[in-house]
């Protein structure tokens, strides 16, 4: 989620505020944040009864944190199980979170949280999908394939269009190649018969060899013979 900083100068010094507040920023009618206050500092000078507040503001992902679920789910799409989660087994619903634009998604073949966040399963259910969420500054969650999702502007450099401010990139050649050699891992090898002489039956019983080495780890054991059988 977002973290931010604002600031705000009390020119009467009556203004006091307290986390967990909800904090929402507004710009021409069009909401551009919405969350709650995390910490607080207030500094006052002393010359006048001036009082400035410095407020660190978290969006409303983090209402997520705050709800565990224990629960199991076998062969639900992604919109059911967040649904299920949202609606039934948390308060969120409680919190004013409602259930947005969220895609139908894969179907989760078994998935099972015990006691874990919901910021978490969200977490897990994304990198299983190969989805992206978050909570909009509206308390809605979304759930959407990266693919479908698009920035409402394309960057340009034409002189006053340009929609960013202190645009930089670097480039490297840190992860430059002219080979890659890669290292395999583990394989099977062919089927193999490998042979060990038994010691003889005339020594001590308990002081035969019992352990056999053998040329490679085993990965499977088809039989086991003695003198053929």
């Amino acid at each position: 989620g977002f973290v931010g900083d604002l600031e705000i100068r009390d020119q009467t010094g009556n203004l006091h505020f307290s986390p967990g507040e909800q904090v929402y920023i507004h710009w021409h009618g069009r909401r551009l944040f919405g969350g709650s206050i995390e910490d607080i500092e207030e500094d006052s000078p002393g010359e006048s009864d001036d009082v400035f507040h410095r407020l660190r503001c978290v969006d409303f992902n983090q209402i997520l944190d705050r709800f565990y679920v224990s629960a199991s789910y076998s062969e639900k799409t992604v919109l059911e199980i967040v649904t299920d989660i949202v609606n039934v087994q948390t308060l969120l619903k409680d919190e004013g979170v409602t259930v947005g634009e969220v895609q139908t998604g894969p179907t989760i073949k078994k998935a099972n949280f015990n006691y874990v966040k919901v910021s978490d399963i969200f977490k897990d259910l994304a990198e299983l999908t190969g989805m992206t969420w978050n909570v909009d500054h509206y308390k809605t969650v979304r759930f959407f394939d990266r693919s479908t999702y698009t920035a409402p502007f394309n960057f340009t450099a034409t002189p006053g269009e340009r929609k960013y401010r202190n645009l930089s990139y670097s480039k490297s050649r840190n992860q430059y190649r002219n080979k890659q050699w890669l290292r395999a891992g583990q394989a099977e090898t062919d089927p193999r018969t490998e042979f060990f002489r038994g010691d003889s039956s005339t020594i001590d019983p308990e002081k035969r060899s019992r352990t056999f080495t053998l040329t490679f780890p085993v990965s499977r054991i088809i039989s086991i013979k003695r003198d053929g059988i």
